[in-house]
């Protein structure tokens, strides 16, 4: 079973790196990745409503809006070089992610 599922995931990790190539050869990464932030803070914005906020500390918050800032910067960074490289060798880059 987890084979299955491990091959779905490289499958549609795949299909969607090649989306984003296409995307990519239409617009400049910095646009992309603001609609696609945009997009997805449209979907999870009504869980906030669902969240108690008084729960959460000021270091959980201040750790969480750090690495948030990293990760969109480690995404755009991405795009950047999904753009200008061959999708062959950027990809395997991409495997290097956890890291």
């Amino acid at each position: 079973m987890w084979q299955l599922l491990a091959f779905t995931s490289a499958l549609f990790s795949a299909l969607a790196a090649v989306f984003e190539k296409k995307a990519l050869l239409k617009s400049d990464p910095l646009v992309f990745s603001l609609i696609l932030s945009a997009l997805t803070m449209f979907f999870t914005l009504p869980f906030l409503l669902y969240a108690d906020l008084n729960a959460l500390e000021f270091a959980t918050v201040a750790v969480l809006f750090g690495k948030s800032v990293l990760g969109a910067f480690a995404f755009l960074l991405v795009m950047h070089g999904l753009k200008r490289l061959d999708i062959s060798a950027s990809l395997p880059l991409l495997v290097l992610t956890p890291g």
